[in-house]
């Protein structure tokens, strides 16, 4: 199949193959929004029609490493399913462990073992996952054809960006209040 390009400038750069426009990529010539012409006429963003070209100039996807469940579910990538479902397993295994010692006065090494075992398997999945949409994320959204164009989904990325943004200076200021609030208790006693 060949495709051709619509220039900044309005000409039409082609027809190429898709290692021709590969090479275009790598030198900066095409971009993630440039307006590429299939053989049968339709017309579609490159970043859209082609994002295994564009991964590495993305940059990283913070969105989809701090709020990876809900980033991934909302661009239909089964990574956030899959995160979702190990935070949900290892909040579990966690409050059965906590309730078991806390209840439980013959709670034996064994469960103890198994308990915090389970919980860490699942946050290191939960982890690994994140860290995979961090890195492939903004590709793999890009695959599922969500987005009518490169803008589109540049917009959607940047609001996600700004609640990952909101959400580490909320946490942040919490963690340090609290700091300070135990540092300011301590120092009376």
């Amino acid at each position: 199949m060949s495709y051709s390009v619509l220039g900044a400038d309005g000409a039409v750069y082609g027809p190429c193959s898709r290692e021709t426009l590969a090479a275009w990529v790598r030198e900066g010539s095409v971009t993630a929004g440039s307006v590429i012409i299939c053989e049968d006429g339709s017309r579609s963003a490159a970043g859209v029609l082609f994002p295994e070209l564009f991964a590495d100039t993305d940059g990283l996807n913070w969105p989809g490493l701090f709020l990876a469940p809900f980033w991934g579910i909302s661009h239909r990538l089964w990574q956030g399913w899959a995160c979702l479902g190990c935070w949900i397993l290892s909040a579990f295994f966690l409050i059965v462990f906590v309730f078991r010692a806390v209840t439980h006065e013959d709670y034996a090494l064994s469960d103890f073992t198994v308990g915090i075992l389970l919980y860490v398997i699942f946050v290191l999945a939960a982890c690994w996952l994140g860290i995979y949409m961090l890195f492939r994320g903004k590709a793999a959204a890009r695959k599922t054809r969500r987005f009518r164009d490169e803008q589109e989904f540049r917009d959607v990325q940047s609001k996600w960006e700004r609640a990952v943004a909101i959400i580490v200076v909320v946490y942040t200021s919490l963690v340090t209040f609290n700091l300070l609030q135990s540092m300011i208790l301590m120092m009376r006693k």
